[in-house]
């Protein structure tokens, strides 16, 4: 698995670095914020090769 292009791919999905407004993870997930969720395309971001899936809870991005 090529985890830079795993990364990059998220990040086109999702309207970029200056689109996040907080960033964390855990053993299994990434936690997203974002400053305009209109520029997030979920469903795109989990046909990224690498991403196992994809869900908004709690008014936050959890990337599997």
């Amino acid at each position: 698995m090529n985890y830079q292009e795993t990364a990059k791919g998220i990040l086109s999905q999702v309207g970029g670095t200056g689109n996040i407004t907080f960033m964390t993870n855990c053993a299994t997930r990434l936690r997203l914020n974002f400053k305009d969720e209109s520029k997030v395309d979920l469903e795109a971001v989990k046909k990224v090769p690498g991403v196992v899936g994809a869900v908004k809870k709690g008014g936050q991005y959890q990337i599997i």
